[in-house]
């Protein structure tokens, strides 16, 4: 079995221009293909730290958001935390429950 990077592709590839010419929209639109790839194949979970690692995404509630207005069940479940000041707080984790 191949590494995750070749079954999500290339992290480090300039986004295509998305139909409409806006290269944001491309990039979210590819943000999205990968996270649900990532969901789906990889039946893992996925935080807001991860998605930045993985995919460069800075907004991955939004990508969520977006997933599910196209359809894909995917449920939440929130976390303990301890962010960069060492205090407790609690993050999403979301998983593709399809």
């Amino acid at each position: 079995m191949g590494s995750l990077f070749e079954h999500l592709g290339s992290q480090r590839t300039a986004p295509k221009i998305a139909k409409s010419g806006n290269p944001q929209k491309a990039r979210r639109e590819a943000q999205r293909e990968k996270i649900l790839r990532y969901l789906k194949m990889e039946r893992k979970s996925l935080n807001q730290p991860e998605a930045g690692k993985l995919f460069s995404c800075g907004r991955l509630a939004s990508r969520i958001e977006e997933l599910r207005k196209q359809g894909h069940p995917i449920s939440t479940t929130m976390e303990p935390w301890v962010d960069q000041f060492g205090e407790v707080t609690r993050l999403a984790r979301y998983r593709y429950v399809g």
